[in-house]
């Protein structure tokens, strides 16, 4: 048995998606996060599960996995709220170029003032996480 699942009873394709897990992949362990956020394919919700699973894509530069942390940490989901952390989450993911935490920052109160909103030192997040940190 891994992550919950029954290795033996599962179709192929779940199956080699658990071998990708299991060795790592960093695209397969945000996935599993997401599977859990949202309770589908079988589990059931666990933000606890999902924050691991993030943790392990985003420890391997996976900037999806990075914005979802930022968003368990801002909202105290799987683990304590936290605002410091969430913002060193959305600040690593924009600066690993996460689509998601770019068009995601500007719309939460970030305030973006440049042209590019690629450019993490022109959002008052960054300016946020400089006055925490």
């Amino acid at each position: 048995m891994q992550g919950g699942f029954l290795v033996e009873n599962m179709p192929k394709n779940a199956q080699e998606f658990m071998e990708a897990v299991k060795s790592g992949d960093p695209v397969a362990q945000y996935k599993l996060g997401m599977m859990y956020v949202t309770g589908s394919n079988g589990l059931k919700q666990d933000y606890v599960q999902a924050f691991r699973w993030f943790s392990k894509a985003a420890e391997k530069g996976n900037s999806s996995a990075m914005f979802q942390l930022g968003k368990l940490y801002e909202n105290g989901l799987g683990v304590e709220p936290d605002t410091k952390e969430a913002l060193k989450w959305y600040k690593s993911a924009v600066d690993a170029g996460s689509e998601e935490a770019i068009s995601y920052l500007p719309k939460h109160n970030t305030n973006v003032v440049g042209d590019d909103p690629k450019d993490a030192k022109t959002t008052r997040l960054i300016n946020n996480l400089s006055r925490i940190a």
